[in-house]
């Protein structure tokens, strides 16, 4: 009978859990029914152990606190966790049952379930034990909440998959209805930047896409693979660098371009046109900075679409040439510092960490070598538009 009962409870939960998936409910609307259900408190985290959703029905501990804190479990309970814990999980993908660790702030027992999407492990649920012990129908609906938050998180990547073919008609430059767009939480017809993301190939480049999404999850925006379109705003700056941190955690390299601000959905594929052009320019003019913004480039735009003729038929370009011959002083990059800094002695000494007296001398040597008045705006002027097409169609 007793067995009956547990087998009853475990029914309901699994039935009441996957309604809540199919009305559409998200990962706080599960960590509420299922703490609801159990009577215990319950948090689900990605694979990194950084928080998505929970809900605290009574006094926590330790542990538990750091995490509402700092929005992940504390490294050294992750530690703890990979002595003999995690490798379990990962070998049988089934919960398992954690005792109390005080040393690493563990004063609760817990269940921790793996969720798992294709055999991969994309998060975690934990059940704590803070009103009452553990029980074997604990087991069971933490189990059956993993399954559910796995289903999520199919869901999530499905309607990814559904904004990616989205990105892919606009680009394409077919019509798409506004409502299309606003459903993901971007209105096309408001102002909006692209940032495009360009993510090495590697042996952990997959998961890139998984990430973004993550980092999205709460956005106003929606992502492709490789592609978000967000609201034009200053905040989209330190989203761009939050993904390359998350990115590089992960041993993934990546390089992110984000578009000027436009205000229709016909303008998406010059949008992305843009975004691959910063990407190439940056490349050239820069050597690659992670993150390059169409603002920025200002006149290297235009120059950049004026093309090889243009830096062919250029006067000054022949007496560059000249300084990238001269290989015992640095006077190419010497003379780009000064010009950048808008003939600046102070700053230009600063960026290259030189003496003024060597600086001096470099200057006096460019001057002798391409018979050039510095002094001169117009000079500096037009030696700074020859420079920067010799470094995007020259290599220099």
């Amino acid at each position: 009978e007793k067995n009956l009962d547990q087998a009853n409870r475990a029914l309901d939960i699994q039935r009441r859990l996957s309604h809540l998936v199919l009305e559409g409910g998200g990962f706080q609307e599960l960590a509420e029914m299922l703490a609801e259900m159990v009577g215990h408190s319950i948090s689900i985290e990605d694979e990194r152990f950084e928080a998505i959703a929970s809900k605290n029905i009574a006094e926590v501990d330790s542990a538990r606190r750091y995490t509402m804190l700092h929005g992940r479990t504390h490294p050294q309970l992750i530690d703890a966790l990979e002595g003999e814990y995690l490798p379990k999980i990962r070998a049988a993908l089934r919960p398992v049952y954690l005792p109390v660790m005080p040393s690493v702030g563990l004063e609760m027992e817990r269940l921790l379930a793996p969720i798992v999407v294709h055999n991969e492990i994309y998060g975690y649920m934990w059940i704590i034990a803070d009103l009452h012990a553990l029980s074997q129908i604990d087991m069971m609906a933490v189990e059956i909440g993993a399954a559910v938050a796995a289903l999520l998180m199919l869901h999530h990547t499905a309607e990814a998959s559904r904004k990616d073919g989205l990105i892919a008609q606009l680009i394409d430059g077919e019509i798409v209805l506004s409502h299309q767009s606003r459903r993901y939480g971007v209105d096309l017809r408001q102002p909006w930047q692209m940032m495009l993301i360009s993510a090495d190939s590697g042996p952990h480049a997959s998961s890139s896409y998984r990430i973004i999404n993550q980092i999205l999850r709460d956005q106003p925006a929606f992502a492709g693979q490789s592609i978000v379109l967000a609201p034009a705003d200053p905040s989209l700056d330190s989203l761009a660098e939050n993904l390359l941190a998350r990115l590089a955690d992960e041993k993934v390299k990546a390089r992110i371009s984000i578009s000027a601000v436009f205000t229709e959905a016909a303008k998406v594929s010059a949008a992305y046109q843009q975004c691959i052009e910063i990407l190439d320019i940056s490349q050239r003019i820069s050597g690659g900075q992670p993150i390059q913004r169409f603002a920025d480039l200002g006149y290297i735009h235009t120059l950049f679409h004026a093309g090889q003729d243009s830096m062919e038929q250029n006067p000054y370009v022949p007496a560059l040439r000249r300084l990238l011959d001269e290989k015992q002083a640095d006077l190419f990059n010497t003379l780009e510092a000064y010009l950048d800094a808008g003939g600046s002695i102070v700053q230009t000494t600063e960026t290259l960490h030189i003496h003024r007296s060597t600086l001096n001398y470099r200057l006096a040597r460019i001057r002798e070598i391409c018979q050039v008045d510095l002094s001169s705006p117009n000079i500096r002027i037009n030696l700074q538009v020859a420079l920067k097409l010799m470094r995007l169609f020259d290599g220099g």
